[in-house]
Formats: structure tokens, sequence, C-alpha cells
């Protein structure tokens, strides 16, 4: 009885030491089933480091608001304008005729259509977005013929919007955008269409609007914009090639634009997809000498490391 306790405790022991030898150099049972690093790095310490392999999509900081028309105008060489800048046609363009008694402390009587068209717009920059739109849809039933009802789909549109009742900004967008080609806020209006659909994930047809607007409005403040998520679109629907063809005409047209940055940065990423590491690499290592102190500059830097570390560049890349 003692001799068979004796071999049990040895035993116990023995598989004791074996289990904690193992832990000690880092080989537990588990540890031998998961899979394997990808990537390695020995050096004096004998450092291991695993971490998947892929860089992250720009965090933008215009993401999430989408600009749209306000009274004032848009000028592309002031420093000032960045993706948080709302753009704005000029004062002088028809759609957007607002100097009345409402804004400028000065009476200047308007009667009929021109009327309800500028209390609506009066209404909508209050926030009143429901009296705007009674406002907009009484001018369109009172006045079917009105030069203002073109713009007056597009406020509605605007007004919807800032509702969060997507489904109806988008109709009155698309209204304004496929009825009215050519008003003032034609732009705007599949700018805002592209909006929400990419909003929803939608993003071919997102695409489809956002490209529309470099198509036919190519000098519009609102084009670069277009340009941009209209990338940002295929990214997600995985036509690398054509994003970055999309970003190149940006930075062509726009070399000193508000999106040039994200286009930079975002043409690095398609080209990594594509697994063209050496063009992502030149593109992050470009980004980081333009941009030195944008926001994306860490994620710039990280992206590089990745892109040097996929050519074998191991020391560099570390």
């Amino acid at each position: 009885m003692t001799s068979r306790m004796a071999k049990a405790l040895a035993l116990f022991l023995l598989a004791s030491i074996t289990f904690s030898f193992s832990l000690l150099n880092g080989q537990s049972p588990q540890r031998n089933r998961s899979v394997p690093s990808e990537i390695t790095f020995l050096g004096k310490e004998e450092t291991r480091w695993a971490e998947k392999r892929d860089i992250p999509l720009p965090v933008i900081i215009g993401q999430g608001v989408k600009e749209e028309p306000a009274v004032g105008s848009f000028d592309l060489g002031n420093d000032r304008i960045g993706p948080m800048t709302k753009m704005s046609p000029s004062i002088t363009q028809p759609g957007c005729s607002y100097t009345n008694r409402f804004t400028r402390g000065f009476a200047r009587v308007v009667a009929g259509d021109k009327a309800f068209y500028e209390r609506g717009k009066y209404q909508y920059f209050e926030g009143n977005y429901e009296d705007a739109i009674q406002t907009f849809q009484k001018l369109i039933q009172e006045y079917p013929d009105s030069p203002w009802k073109e713009y007056a789909f597009y406020w509605m549109g605007e007004a919807r919007f800032h509702q969060g009742r997507m489904d109806e900004a988008f109709s009155y967008f698309e209204k304004a955008a496929v009825e009215y080609i050519g008003n003032e806020y034609y732009a705007h209006a599949l700018y805002a269409c592209g909006w929400i659909q990419f909003r929803k994930g939608a993003f071919e047809e997102g695409h489809r609007f956002f490209h529309r607007v470099y198509e036919k409005s190519p000098d519009h403040s609102i084009t670069q914009s277009c340009l941009f998520w209209s990338a940002y679109c295929l990214y997600h629907l995985g036509r690398h090639a054509e994003a970055i063809r999309e970003l190149e005409t940006l930075a062509q047209r726009y070399p000193s634009g508000i999106w040039r940055p994200e286009a930079e940065y975002l043409m690095g990423v398609n080209e990594f997809r594509l697994k063209k590491f050496n063009e992502a690499a030149s593109l992050f290592k470009g980004f980081l000498k333009m941009f030195p102190h944008h926001p994306l500059e860490e994620s710039a830097r990280y992206a590089l490391g990745w892109s040097l570390i996929s050519l074998g560049d191991y020391a560099e890349g570390r």
C-alpha cells in the first residue's frame, strides 16, 4: 500500500515539474494548438509579437456631417476651409436669394410665390422644419408653374434630412435632381442622394450619385467632396482600382483641396488591398511628408509599417 502511494506521488511530482517547465518556456498545450505568428521579430531579447496584417480605414473628420448649401459664399482659396465646413453657393445665385426683411433688418416687400419661398427658407434656417415644409408645399400647390418650385423641393429634402426622415428626404432630393436638371441646387441634390445611400450602406447607389456630380458639374464647389465619397463607396465595394482612379482625379483637379490628405491616405489603403505594397509604402511616406500634423498621421505611420513588413523590410517596418 505504501509502495503504491509512493509511486503515485512520484508520478504526480514528475508531471508537475514537466508542466511547470513547459510554462517557463512558454510551451503550454493551448499555445501549441494556436495559429503560429504571422510576423516574428528576433532581437537581443528575442521578443515575439503577432498581429493581424491589416490597416485601418481613415477616420474621416467630416464623416457623419453632410455638407449643404447655406447663406454665404465658398472660397476654395480659404485655408480655413476643411471637411467639417459646409459648402455654400453664392448668395447672388437665384436659389439663394435670401436678402429680405426677415434677415437684413430693412423692409423689402415680396409677394406671391417668392413670398412663400423666402418665408420657407427663413423657417428652415430658424430650425422650424415642419413649418418650412408646409410653406413650401403651399408654394407648390398654389403656384404649380413657379420657378421657385424646384428650389422648394430641395429645401424640403434638407428639412426632412434634419428631422431624420431619410426616405422622405431622399424622395425630395431625387426629385430635385432628376426633374430639375441644371438648377442651382442640382449638384447639391445629387450629393445629398449619394450621402443618404452611402449612410444606408447602399454603396453602389451612393457611388452612382456622387460620381454624377463630377460628370455633370466638374467645377462645382461640392465636386471634390463627391469624388472622395465616390471613391470611399468604391472601396467598400472592393473595387480598389476604380477607387484609386477616382482619388487620382481628385488629387489632380484639387491639388490643394480640402480632401487631399484623406485622398492620399485612402489611395494607399486601396493599393495595400491590391497587394501593391511598394505603391502603398510610397503613398504613406508621401502623406507623412506632406501632412505631418494631420489627424491621420498615426494611422499612416501604422499602415506604412505594415506595407514595409509585407515587402520583407522587417527592420524599417519595426
